[in-house]
């Protein structure tokens, strides 16, 4: 499209021949893989969620001389180390260096799950709404209360 053509136009034929038809698909259709499936894939043995969870927490609870050594077996171009745990790694070791804790915080979070917040909160209702009832919806009302076995919020206008 031109500048300051809006919209589309008649007799426009940009993108004609890359639209999908049945003839006409991706090679990798679907849905791309997620990381666990794709660990399965490369190392061949079933790599879920609460695997990661475990690592993760293992990475955690390491020195940092630990976690250093990890970094410089890195290097080395025969290393099979993942390059999330590398991640993880660098990620932890500059926040230490900084004293930040923000990627702790997150992992921690990740492993264990966020705190529940509770709210106290102590509320007076100062004012009264009155209601004048007749006697069928008085006794609607009590028929309703014994179902439920609730006591009225209505108050009897004297």
């Amino acid at each position: 499209m031109t500048k300051g053509i809006k919209g589309f136009q008649r007799g426009n034929k940009a993108g004609l021949k890359t639209r999908f038809t049945p003839f006409r698909q991706p090679e990798r259709r679907g849905r791309k893989k997620s990381l666990y499936q794709t660990a399965k894939i490369l190392y061949g043995n079933e790599f879920d969620k609460e695997d990661f969870k475990k690592a993760v927490d293992i990475i955690i609870n390491m020195s940092v001389s630990d976690l250093e050594q990890i970094l410089t077996k890195v290097d080395n171009p025969t290393s099979t180390i993942p390059v999330w745990v590398t991640i993880i790694i660098k990620a932890l070791l500059d926040d230490c260096k900084r004293g930040k804790t923000k990627t702790l915080f997150y992992l921690l979070d990740f492993i264990y799950g966020k705190d529940n917040k509770t709210l106290t909160a102590n509320i007076s209702i100062k004012k009264r709404y009155e209601h004048t009832l007749n006697s069928k919806e008085q006794e609607m009302l009590s028929s309703i209360e014994k179902k439920i076995n609730v006591k009225s919020v209505f108050i009897e206008h004297i």
